[in-house]
Protein backbone atom coordinates (compact mmCIF):
# COMPACT_ATOMS: atom_id res chain seq x y z
CA UNK A 1 0.00 0.00 0.00
CA UNK A 2 2.41 2.76 1.21
CA UNK A 3 0.80 5.82 -0.38
CA UNK A 4 0.44 9.38 0.84
CA UNK A 5 -2.69 9.62 2.97
CA UNK A 6 -4.20 12.65 1.26
CA UNK A 7 -3.57 11.15 -2.19
CA UNK A 8 -5.08 7.79 -1.25
CA UNK A 9 -8.20 9.33 0.31
CA UNK A 10 -8.65 11.53 -2.77
CA UNK A 11 -8.17 8.57 -5.09
CA UNK A 12 -10.85 6.68 -3.19
CA UNK A 13 -13.40 9.44 -3.63
CA UNK A 14 -13.41 10.67 -0.03
CA UNK A 15 -12.60 14.25 -1.01
CA UNK A 16 -10.27 16.21 -3.26
CA UNK A 17 -6.58 16.31 -2.30
CA UNK A 18 -6.98 19.92 -1.17
CA UNK A 19 -10.05 19.05 0.89
CA UNK A 20 -8.27 16.14 2.56
CA UNK A 21 -5.19 18.29 3.27
CA UNK A 22 -7.46 20.90 4.89
CA UNK A 23 -9.18 18.19 6.96
CA UNK A 24 -5.77 16.92 8.10
CA UNK A 25 -4.73 20.45 9.17
CA UNK A 26 -8.07 20.82 11.01
CA UNK A 27 -7.53 17.52 12.87
CA UNK A 28 -10.50 15.80 11.22
CA UNK A 29 -8.40 12.86 9.97
CA UNK A 30 -6.91 10.33 12.39
CA UNK A 31 -4.46 7.51 11.69
CA UNK A 32 -4.36 4.79 14.35
CA UNK A 33 -6.21 7.11 16.75
CA UNK A 34 -3.78 10.04 16.38
CA UNK A 35 -4.15 13.22 14.32
CA UNK A 36 -2.77 12.65 10.83
CA UNK A 37 0.06 14.70 9.38
CA UNK A 38 0.23 15.97 5.82
CA UNK A 39 2.51 13.71 3.82
CA UNK A 40 1.92 10.67 6.05
CA UNK A 41 2.77 7.49 4.10
CA UNK A 42 -0.12 5.18 4.90
CA UNK A 43 0.93 1.57 5.54
CA UNK A 44 -1.07 -1.62 5.17
CA UNK A 45 -3.30 -2.19 8.21
CA UNK A 46 -3.31 1.38 9.52
CA UNK A 47 -6.72 2.57 10.67
CA UNK A 48 -7.98 5.82 9.13
CA UNK A 49 -10.89 7.79 10.55
CA UNK A 50 -12.37 10.82 8.75
CA UNK A 51 -14.78 12.94 10.79
CA UNK A 52 -15.27 10.06 13.22
CA UNK A 53 -15.98 7.51 10.48
CA UNK A 54 -13.70 4.58 9.62
CA UNK A 55 -12.50 4.28 6.04
CA UNK A 56 -10.44 1.37 4.78
CA UNK A 57 -8.80 1.94 1.40
CA UNK A 58 -6.73 -0.39 -0.70
CA UNK A 59 -6.54 -2.51 -3.81
CA UNK A 60 -7.58 -6.01 -4.76
CA UNK A 61 -5.40 -7.74 -7.33
CA UNK A 62 -7.35 -9.87 -9.79
CA UNK A 63 -6.47 -11.79 -12.96
CA UNK A 64 -6.96 -9.83 -16.17
CA UNK A 65 -8.61 -12.97 -17.53
CA UNK A 66 -10.20 -15.22 -14.92
CA UNK A 67 -9.67 -18.23 -17.19
CA UNK A 68 -5.92 -17.56 -16.93
CA UNK A 69 -5.28 -16.92 -13.19
CA UNK A 70 -1.49 -17.06 -13.62
CA UNK A 71 -1.47 -14.40 -16.37
CA UNK A 72 -1.42 -10.60 -16.16
CA UNK A 73 -3.19 -8.95 -13.24
CA UNK A 74 -5.18 -5.78 -12.58
CA UNK A 75 -5.53 -3.76 -9.37
CA UNK A 76 -9.06 -2.68 -8.47
CA UNK A 77 -9.40 0.15 -5.96
CA UNK A 78 -11.64 -0.68 -2.99
CA UNK A 79 -12.98 1.46 -0.14
CA UNK A 80 -14.73 -0.10 2.85
CA UNK A 81 -16.93 1.99 5.12
CA UNK A 82 -17.57 -0.12 8.24
CA UNK A 83 -21.08 -0.21 9.65
CA UNK A 84 -21.93 2.18 12.44
CA UNK A 85 -23.67 -0.72 14.22
CA UNK A 86 -21.97 -2.72 16.98
CA UNK A 87 -23.62 -5.81 15.45
CA UNK A 88 -23.80 -5.28 11.67
CA UNK A 89 -25.26 -7.81 9.27
CA UNK A 90 -22.68 -10.37 8.14
CA UNK A 91 -23.10 -9.57 4.46
CA UNK A 92 -21.82 -6.17 3.26
CA UNK A 93 -23.58 -3.91 0.79
CA UNK A 94 -21.34 -3.83 -2.31
CA UNK A 95 -21.63 -0.95 -4.76
CA UNK A 96 -20.32 -0.47 -8.29
CA UNK A 97 -20.96 2.38 -10.72
CA UNK A 98 -23.42 1.55 -13.49
CA UNK A 99 -20.84 2.60 -16.08
CA UNK A 100 -19.57 2.25 -18.60
CA UNK A 101 -16.41 3.93 -17.40
CA UNK A 102 -17.89 5.64 -14.35
CA UNK A 103 -15.95 5.78 -11.09
CA UNK A 104 -17.67 4.08 -8.16
CA UNK A 105 -15.43 5.92 -5.70
CA UNK A 106 -16.14 9.33 -7.24
CA UNK A 107 -19.88 8.68 -7.39
CA UNK A 108 -20.46 7.25 -3.91
CA UNK A 109 -17.41 7.84 -1.66
CA UNK A 110 -18.32 11.31 -0.44
CA UNK A 111 -21.98 10.38 -0.02
CA UNK A 112 -21.07 7.67 2.47
CA UNK A 113 -19.26 10.14 4.70
CA UNK A 114 -22.13 12.63 4.60
CA UNK A 115 -24.08 12.20 7.84
CA UNK A 116 -26.89 14.27 6.29
CA UNK A 117 -27.51 11.64 3.60
CA UNK A 118 -30.32 9.56 5.17
CA UNK A 119 -30.16 6.71 2.65
CA UNK A 120 -26.49 5.92 3.15
CA UNK A 121 -26.67 6.56 6.90
CA UNK A 122 -29.47 3.98 7.08
CA UNK A 123 -27.46 1.42 5.11
CA UNK A 124 -24.36 1.97 7.27
CA UNK A 125 -26.45 1.44 10.41
CA UNK A 126 -27.13 -2.09 9.16
CA UNK A 127 -24.01 -3.28 7.32
CA UNK A 128 -20.55 -2.48 5.98
CA UNK A 129 -20.48 -0.63 2.66
CA UNK A 130 -17.91 -1.77 0.07
CA UNK A 131 -17.16 0.35 -2.99
CA UNK A 132 -15.35 -1.43 -5.82
CA UNK A 133 -13.82 0.47 -8.72
CA UNK A 134 -14.28 -1.46 -11.94
CA UNK A 135 -11.40 -2.48 -14.19
CA UNK A 136 -10.05 0.32 -16.34
CA UNK A 137 -11.84 3.09 -14.44
CA UNK A 138 -10.40 6.17 -12.76
CA UNK A 139 -8.66 4.72 -9.69
CA UNK A 140 -7.96 1.17 -10.82
CA UNK A 141 -4.69 0.13 -12.40
CA UNK A 142 -4.41 0.32 -15.30
CA UNK A 143 -6.70 3.30 -15.88
CA UNK A 144 -7.90 3.15 -19.47
CA UNK A 145 -8.66 6.73 -20.37
CA UNK A 146 -9.69 7.95 -23.78
CA UNK A 147 -7.50 10.97 -24.51
CA UNK A 148 -9.75 12.09 -27.38
CA UNK A 149 -12.82 12.23 -25.13
CA UNK A 150 -10.84 14.04 -22.41
CA UNK A 151 -9.66 16.62 -24.96
CA UNK A 152 -13.20 17.09 -26.29
CA UNK A 153 -14.53 17.53 -22.75
CA UNK A 154 -11.91 20.14 -21.84
CA UNK A 155 -12.21 21.98 -25.17
CA UNK A 156 -16.00 22.20 -24.93
CA UNK A 157 -16.33 23.22 -21.25
CA UNK A 158 -16.94 26.88 -22.06
CA UNK A 159 -19.20 26.24 -25.06
CA UNK A 160 -22.97 26.16 -25.03
CA UNK A 161 -23.71 23.18 -27.26
CA UNK A 162 -27.10 21.75 -28.07
CA UNK A 163 -27.58 18.10 -27.17
CA UNK A 164 -27.36 17.17 -30.85
CA UNK A 165 -24.18 19.20 -31.43
CA UNK A 166 -22.54 17.83 -28.27
CA UNK A 167 -23.41 14.25 -29.27
CA UNK A 168 -22.14 14.78 -32.82
CA UNK A 169 -18.82 16.28 -31.66
CA UNK A 170 -18.38 13.60 -28.98
CA UNK A 171 -18.78 10.85 -31.56
CA UNK A 172 -16.36 12.63 -33.89
CA UNK A 173 -13.82 12.68 -31.07
CA UNK A 174 -13.96 8.93 -30.60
Amino acid sequence: LSARLHKLLAQHGIGSRRQVEAWIREGRVLVNGRPAEIGHALQEGERVIVDGKDVKCGYVTVPEQHANPKGRTLRLAVAIFPSTSATPAADPFVMEEGGPGGSTLESFGRMLLDAQNPLFSLFRMQRDMVLVEQRGTLYSDPYLSCKEVQKFTIDSLDQLLTQEEGDRRYHEAI
